[in-house]
């Protein structure tokens, strides 16, 4: 097994769920390995997610720190509350990606579609798996793909904010109503399902930032929200390709230069992209 990270890895993954990520040395399986944290993130009640290659697979594993009960036991009551996000990440990355995700909690297989009882969660495992072809210009893609489902999943349970103030004293009242709230925001599965669809390039003026500005624009590129997320009610189901739409700095900052902001075609329009292009059919 092949422990790796370099720059285009750290970029393109978390380009791909939104978040600032640091690398780190991962004690996993009896072996050391580097793997991410996120940015920040309290050492000893958090996660890494350990990243490594084998030949012909790519793999990323979440790994909890010693003291990390209580993240495990929030990620439990998020889950169980709304198993739709995962389900639908975990199904699109096996279809669209080939990525298998296996989840054990207490040592067993998590069925997805039974009843959770989150409050007895004191162990979670997930392992992303990415086949890699034999003929493969960049072997990294996979990493980045395995990887990005992998914080995405944990990530999409726990607001950034909250997440710096677990420690001995476990999570912050009204933590799990505020992710409620917040998360359509920032939701990484929203992301990373939204650029999966559409890719990098802006959906308005076709900038690929990669094209123009070479390796310092590879994966980089943002995520606009059509409604508002002023004007997001509680309860709102976000459809990543319906809601969500790729543009470059320069397209996302016109486009809210009224309120409401211009939709994505009438700035194509302004431009003279006479035909727009349909958001589900690029």
């Amino acid at each position: 097994m092949i422990s790796l990270l370099n720059n285009n890895i750290i970029h393109g993954i978390e380009s791909a769920i939104g978040v600032d990520l640091e690398s780190c040395f991962v004690n996993w399986g009896g072996s050391h390995s580097s793997g991410l944290r996120l940015k920040g993130a309290p050492f000893g009640s958090s996660f890494s997610v350990s990243l490594s290659r084998v030949p012909s697979r790519a793999i990323a594993v979440f790994v909890a720190d010693s003291f990390a009960g209580p993240l495990i036991r929030h990620v439990g009551i998020v889950v169980a509350q709304d198993p739709a996000a995962w389900q639908s990440i975990i199904h699109d990355g096996e279809v669209s990606y080939g990525i298998r995700t296996n989840i054990y909690v207490n040592g067993s297989e998590l069925d997805m579609s039974a009843p959770m009882d989150f409050e007895t969660w004191q162990s979670l495992e997930i392992e992303c798996t990415a086949r890699i072809p034999r003929v493969r210009a960049d072997p990294d893609d996979k990493v980045i793909s395995a990887g990005s489902q992998c914080l995405a999943l944990i990530i999409e349970c726990l607001e950034f904010e909250a997440l710096q103030d677990i420690g001995a004293v476990g999570l912050p009242e009204g933590a799990v109503s505020t992710i409620e709230v917040n998360r359509y925001e920032r939701s990484p599965v929203n992301r990373l399902m939204c650029l999966r669809h559409y890719g990098y390039t802006c959906w308005v003026c076709d900038l690929d930032f990669a094209v123009t500005y070479g390796d310092i624009g590879l994966d980089f590129v943002e995520v606009h929200h059509r409604v508002p997320v002023s004007q997001i009610t509680p309860g709102y189901l976000i459809d990543p390709l319906r809601d969500l739409i790729p543009l470059c700095s320069n397209c996302h900052s016109m486009v809210h230069r009224r309120n409401p902001p211009y939709s994505p075609e009438e700035l194509r329009l302004m431009i003279g992209r006479v035909t727009p292009k349909s958001i589900l059919n690029r």
